[in-house]
């Protein structure tokens, strides 16, 4: 057991299991910043929910990305300009799946905001994940 856990923690890994649990880490890291952001705009600020939503969204992906380049995908030296550029496309395009998503859930199925958002970071989840394991840190 103890192997396994230093496997997860300390080892660079090459292998698909340890990145995505490492990634739903992550996720769940950059999930609570999205979130709190998300939160903390809807109230206090008095964003309108697509605002905040994208507010948040930014912000999360830019934990993620850190977060993964150091820890969770072997990364080397790369250029990180390219690589932050696909990273953010491919966090785009999970935003576009966000907004549609929300709003189906928000307009169409009447759900209160937050509720609407924690069903979307589940919905990109694997979007997110296959994207940049495949296309951005495919090394």
């Amino acid at each position: 057991m103890e192997g396994i856990i230093k496997q997860l923690i300390l080892h660079k890994s090459d292998k698909i299991t340890v990145q995505f649990v490492r990634y739903a880490v992550v996720g769940g890291v950059a999930t609570v910043v999205d979130w709190a952001v998300f939160f903390c705009s809807m109230s206090f600020l008095f964003t309108g929910y697509i605002t905040a939503l994208v507010v948040s969204f930014s912000l999360g992906t830019l934990v993620n990305y850190i977060l993964s380049r150091a820890w969770v995908f072997n990364v080397g030296r790369t250029q990180i300009l390219p690589e932050f550029i696909y990273f953010t496309l491919i966090g785009a395009a999970g935003l576009i799946l966000s907004v549609v998503v929300m709003r189906f859930l928000v307009e169409v199925l009447v759900f209160i905001p937050m509720a609407a958002r924690i069903i979307t970071t589940v919905v990109t989840l694997i979007w997110n994940f296959t994207a940049r394991k495949f296309l951005v840190f495919n090394r």
